[in-house]
């Protein structure tokens, strides 16, 4: 911050010897704090750009009015004895390291992807914006270099600092050196002017985008957008990563369709030219208080499928009682008393004691009952 301000003090006393020892400082304090951010940048590789860094890619004329009033502040408190401790809050607050830091940290990311896409120049790297962060970070700190002295120069030139009557060629040099001081404000104000509108397009363009999504999730998939995130929105493609909440089920055609009208929508007002989606759906359940859950058509749509195993249940189980036959298996032969020819060999062995087929039996009468005869060596 003293370079700086020590510079808009030699703008005003004409000290052309001062001035240059002044900016010499201011460049060897920034190329050093870009070499600090580059090492940076190679230590954090692998992860992507914070906001902080990004923020500081993309100056306005916002950055300007702030680079301005923090030189006249500065400018005061190193006159006033009284105001000097806010010198230290008016370096913080114009932001003089964080954007040489922003440099070397996106200059490292440019440089190292450069090398692993073998096929891309380095004119194609600038045109594609691979090194275009970098030029935005230097133009924040050359805006709030440029602002802070000719700031401080305008106040230490309303306080009274002026070059001798003697010396007429420092007011020589200091009449140039206000002419370049206009010129580099003017200069900057221009590219200012050029990003803060085109801050302020992309600005609108992305929330059309949003407008439009969630216009068309609602109308198409009948669901409500839960989060959108621009994947790449560069030279009119755009590549978006929706999550939809929505209570049925999305086809595959409907997310087509989805994506049809909103590059046509987009396509139509010409801040798109071609489109990519994807999407995640979450299954919702919508419930009102005042609806039970029983008017629901979901219980009666469970029976249904509880009836049809019952049938197979049933026909199933029918095979025990089948086995169990033993107790009908003794019955029906006591029932029915129709094998008789089982019947009849019972008294026959009482009858014919030999099992021989030749022997011929005679029956005596006697007085005391039929008893059978006795054999004799002879038949008969």
């Amino acid at each position: 911050m003293s370079p700086i301000i020590g510079s808009g003090m030699a703008i005003v006393l004409g000290d052309e010897r001062f001035l240059r020892r002044s900016i010499g400082a201011v460049v060897q304090g920034a190329v050093l704090a870009v070499l600090v951010g580059m090492i940076a940048g190679l230590l954090g590789l692998n992860q992507p750009l914070s906001n902080e860094v990004l923020t500081r890619t993309q100056p306005s004329l916002l950055d300007l009015a702030i680079a301005l009033f923090s030189g006249l502040a500065a400018a005061y408190a190193l006159c006033r004895s009284d105001a000097a401790g806010a010198l230290p809050g008016v370096a913080i607050a114009a932001a003089l390291v964080p954007p040489l830091a922003a440099v070397g940290i996106t200059f490292t990311f440019a440089v190292v992807g450069l090398f692993q896409n073998e096929s891309q120049t380095a004119v194609q790297a600038f045109s594609g914006g691979q090194f275009r962060l970098s030029l935005g970070a230097l133009l924040l700190f050359t805006t709030n270099f440029v602002a802070i002295s000719s700031a401080a120069a305008l106040m230490f030139l309303i306080l009274g600092y002026r070059p001798g009557a003697a010396r007429k060629d420092r007011k020589r040099v200091q009449t140039r050196a206000f002419r370049a001081s206009i010129v580099l404000l003017a200069l900057v104000s221009v590219l200012l002017a050029v990003t803060t509108y085109e801050l302020a397009k992309e600005r609108r363009q992305l929330a059309r985008i949003r407008e439009v999504t969630t216009q068309q999730v609602r109308e198409i998939v009948n669901g409500e957008l839960d989060e959108l995130e621009i994947v790449r929105f560069q030279d009119g493609f755009l590549e978006l990563d929706l999550v939809v909440r929505a209570a049925n089920s999305v086809p595959y055609f409907v997310v087509e369709a989805l994506q049809e009208s909103i590059g046509g929508a987009l396509s139509a007002e010409k801040i798109i030219d071609e489109i990519a989606l994807t999407m995640a759906v979450i299954r919702v359940t919508e419930l009102d208080p005042l609806t039970p859950p029983t008017a629901t058509p979901t219980p009666t749509a469970s029976p249904i499928p509880l009836l049809t195993p019952l049938p197979s249940a049933t026909s199933s189980p029918t095979l025990p009682p089948t086995d169990t036959v033993e107790p009908t298996a003794t019955q029906t032969p006591a029932a029915t008393p129709t094998p008789s020819a089982t019947a009849t060999p019972l008294p026959t062995p009482t009858l014919t004691p030999t099992p021989t087929p030749t022997p011929v039996t005679a029956v005596v009468d006697y007085p005391y009952g039929a008893q059978p005869a006795r054999r004799t060596g002879r038949d008969g």
